[in-house]
């Protein structure tokens, strides 16, 4: 008996034990997205996520609601400012269509909210108030999609007014009479963007009602139009003052950029230009009243090159009581003269100062302008002599094929710098390479690692700094099979070979193929090197952290065939350079600009890659979209993009 009291008891806890393992295995299905739906029916609103439970209020059949599933019966929402719970079984997904428009600035006639979605018993996330000023990017269900304060809402579009567009004006520099604040859109109210100090010089682009559309210090946005004058067209002229009386010094042509400095009573400056009544003043690039400025005597003269056979002072006056500086000009030193004093005198330049130099004892000099020419010293031993005559110092003794850069000859002798020591060589010495000769100025994309040259010649040239692939640089002038350019401040020459003119960018079959991989739950765009069926035959090329589309406006997925390209996009009121269409109104393209100008990038949007930002295209970061743009085309790349996990 006993027996099977035991066997009995171990038969009824394996049975419980099973059952408890069952219910601990059994899972919960997934719970739905949240979703906008409707009903056929009056539905009612209840205080808790289950039947029976208090009840708070009806919903109207019809009535568009955002649903959160809590459990697999109920959903959170909210109607008419009565929240609670309502059964979600039979309501019918009810998403407003999109509608694209023009972008285009709004201001809210009333205080009224931002919803997280473009119905009424969504989330509120912000609280405008009257007047003011929003982006509008999109329409959808009686809803606008807006943009304020970095980010996304959506607003009823009943309680919207729409701004006027921007007449478009050619542009013009002018000033700000008083300091004013730049705002972000063209009415009073609108998000302050910085403050422009008095006497300040901006661009002015375009008007909008009584507000102007201007870009200061590369940040676009709105003053009002009473704030600004317009600065008088400069009249170039070149003539030489003296000082009469201490004269403040204005950064710009009007009596609102004056500042604490002033340039001293009985300095010898010259004018090269003149804007109402203010001069600006060459050697100091400043403007001071030209009533301060005493013209001198003079007469222009075709300009030469003289020298004198003694030491000659610089006078700072001429007349009876000549007045020394304290420049002295050497002798055989060549001095350019192109305007002749009373007096017996000439009004020349040296060592940065003017000055008059006696006339007497003066002899001329052959110039000729080789316009930057190169060569390399014949003989080993060749001198560079202090002045351009035979008797003169040597300052240094070269080697054979060293190379040489040539501005201008003095009879037999050009002018030379080496080492930073400036002396002349006799041209008999010299093996002349070539000129620098101007070209339409173009951007070049440098495909590969290369070096910034001293001389247009690699066999003969130094490096003067190494230049990275990946990067853009604008060529004016060449040499050659080089381009002279200048590079953060160092001018040399880069091999052409390791560059690509950006205006005949390779875009055929060149045998490569790339396959774009875009993963939006990471985030991440990888290049990878492909085969014909775009397969993935290696590492990644290029890793990208990007901003993908919001969830109002996500990005596609699928896989896709890159079309279109443009060096700068409009997406309104953003420029984004180096946009590849892949599908319609979708891009590949870089980070937001203020305009189409690489200098006027908007720092503050930088802080999206790596969020749900865009509308739907794929932005990413400057260097990264460069690299696609030079490679990727639609003969040599597909473009993957998944949900991911």
């Amino acid at each position: 008996m006993k027996k099977n009291l035991l066997l009995l008891f171990l038969a009824l806890f394996l049975t419980l034990s099973t059952l408890a393992l069952c219910e601990e295995a059994a899972v919960e299905p997934p719970l739905p997205e949240p979703f906008i739906g409707s009903y056929t029916i009056d539905r009612a609103i209840r205080m808790d996520p289950w039947p029976n439970s208090e009840f708070v209020c009806t919903v109207p059949a019809e009535s568009r609601l955002y649903l959160v599933p809590v459990n697999q019966d109920y959903a959170a929402t909210s109607y008419e400012g009565n929240t609670g719970y309502i059964f979600y079984g039979d309501a019918a997904l009810n998403e407003a269509a999109i509608e694209e428009v023009t972008p285009y600035f709004a201001v809210t006639t009333v205080t009224e909210y931002g919803y997280a979605q473009p119905v009424y018993s969504a989330d509120i996330t912000y609280a405008y108030p009257a007047k003011c000023a929003l982006w509008v990017t999109q329409h959808t269900g009686g809803f606008a999609l807006v943009e304020g304060d970095g980010e996304s809402r959506f607003v009823p579009l009943k309680s919207l007014a729409p701004i006027k567009r921007d007449a478009a004006i050619t542009a013009q520099q002018v000033y700000l009479n008083e300091a004013d604040v730049l705002l972000l859109a063209p009415v009073q109210g609108a998000s302050v963007l910085t403050v422009i100090p008095m006497g300040s010089q901006v661009t002015w682009f375009a008007t909008n009602g009584n507000y102007a559309a201007i870009l200061y210090e590369e940040q676009a946005g709105y003053v009002n139009k009473s704030k600004l004058v317009t600065g008088i067209k400069e009249t170039k002229q070149i003539s030489i003052g003296l000082i009469s009386q201490n004269a403040v010094i204005y950064t710009a042509p009007n009596k609102y950029a004056y500042t604490d400095r002033f340039v001293p009573m009985g300095t010898l400056v010259c004018v090269d230009a003149v804007s109402g009544n203010y001069s600006h003043i060459a050697e100091l690039d400043v403007y001071i009243s030209t009533d301060c400025v005493q013209k001198v005597n003079q007469a222009p003269l075709t300009p030469f090159y003289g020298y004198w056979n003694e030491d000659q002072p610089l006078y700072s006056q001429t007349g009876a009581k000549n007045i020394p500086s304290d420049v002295m000009l050497g002798k055989h030193t060549p001095i350019e003269i192109s305007i002749n004093a009373p007096n017996g005198y000439y009004l020349i330049k040296a060592d940065g100062q003017w000055g008059y130099i006696q006339k007497e004892g003066m002899k001329t000099l052959k110039k000729t302008t080789l316009k930057n020419a190169q060569a390399t010293v014949a003989q080993k031993g060749t001198a560079v002599k202090q002045v351009p005559f035979e008797d003169s110092q040597t300052l240094l003794s070269l080697e054979e094929d060293t190379p040489i850069w040539l501005d201008k000859t003095f009879e037999n002798y050009a002018a030379v710098t080496i080492g930073g020591v400036q002396g002349y060589i006799d041209t008999k010495s010299l093996k002349l390479i070539g000129e620098n000769k101007p070209v339409q100025t173009y951007e070049a994309y440098i495909f590969r690692d290369t070096a910034l040259l001293n001389f247009p010649d690699k066999a003969l040239g130094s490096p003067l700094q190494p230049i990275q692939s990946n990067g853009l640089i604008k060529i004016s002038v060449t040499n050659g099979g080089y381009g002279y350019i200048s590079l953060d401040g160092t001018k040399g020459y880069i091999p052409l070979e390791d560059t690509q003119d950006m205006r005949r960018l390779f875009t055929g079959d060149d045998g490569r193929r790339y396959l774009i991989f875009v993963d939006k739950s990471q985030y991440q765009l990888s290049v990878y090197p492909a085969n014909e069926a775009y397969e993935k035959t290696g590492d990644a090329l290029l890793t990208s952290t990007i901003a993908i589309g919001k969830r109002t406006t996500p990005t596609p997925t699928g896989v896709f065939d890159l079309g279109g390209r443009e060096r700068w996009h409009y997406f309104g009121p953003s420029f984004s350079p180096f946009a590849i269409q892949y599908a319609p109104g979708r891009y590949l393209h870089g980070p937001l600009y203020y305009s189409s100008n690489e200098n006027a990038v908007n720092k503050a949007r930088l802080k999206d890659f790596g969020t749900m930002a865009t509308g739907g295209c794929l932005r990413m970061p400057y260097e990264d979209i460069l690299w696609i743009y030079c490679h990727c085309n639609e003969n040599n790349t597909k473009l993957e993009i998944v949900n991911g996990q």
